[in-house]
């Protein structure tokens, strides 16, 4: 749904990531796509939990101080930060998830918040990584391919730390590779690719 020919790399960030590309003979690759558990990283999930880890970290010593403690007191209207394993225990139904401290994260990043901007950073190394891996099959290291942007992460989120930390991670690889924002609808490429296959029957 974001390259004209469907051709190139293709990496979701929302509140998982998944990673899958073509090339122009039509072969295709993606990474596991199972989940944080299977190696999966870079999603809201996971920019949640470490912006959570990161609170936690700074308020008894481990880590350096961070704007996300008091975001997060905030947002879920808290007396302190402790109180949030209290939340997620009285809230043990599907409304609870740690997605829900993502967008924290990138307003402590706007802001400057040193922990918050290293966790996008880290984010965005890591899906690179998955899109250097789906890429080295399909592609030679000189050939230029688009990156396509997907998922309520990378589409909406509102630093742009995350973003360029993927591609330089691309880029060590694939130096000509470059990014696009995903601006249609996803189901709009399984529509082509539906499309294609009646093309060619």
């Amino acid at each position: 749904a974001g390259t004209p020919d469907g051709v190139g790399v293709g990496i979701v960030s929302g509140t998982g990531a998944n990673c899958a590309g073509e090339n122009a003979a039509g072969r295709k690759h993606r990474v596991a796509g199972l989940g944080p558990e299977f190696g999966d990283l870079g999603g809201g999930t996971d920019i949640g939990v470490r912006g959570l880890q990161a609170a936690f970290r700074s308020i008894d010593g481990r880590g350096p101080a961070t704007s996300l403690v008091a975001r997060i007191v905030t947002r879920f209207r808290l007396d302190r930060l402790d109180d949030i394993v209290d939340y997620t225990l009285a809230d043990s139904q599907a409304s609870w998830s740690t997605t829900l401290i993502t967008p924290l994260v990138f307003d402590a990043a706007a802001d400057g918040d040193v922990p918050a901007l290293e966790i996008l950073e880290w984010a965005g190394r890591e899906l690179g990584n998955a899109a250097r891996a789906v890429a080295r099959p399909l592609f030679s290291t000189d050939e230029a391919f688009p990156v396509v942007l997907g998922g309520s992460v990378l589409q909406k989120g509102s630093v742009d730390r995350m973003r360029d930390a993927l591609l330089a991670e691309v880029r060590r690889e694939f130096p000509a590779a470059h990014t696009v924002r995903l601006e249609a609808r996803p189901v709009e490429g399984a529509v082509r690719a539906a499309l294609a296959l009646i093309v060619e029957e």
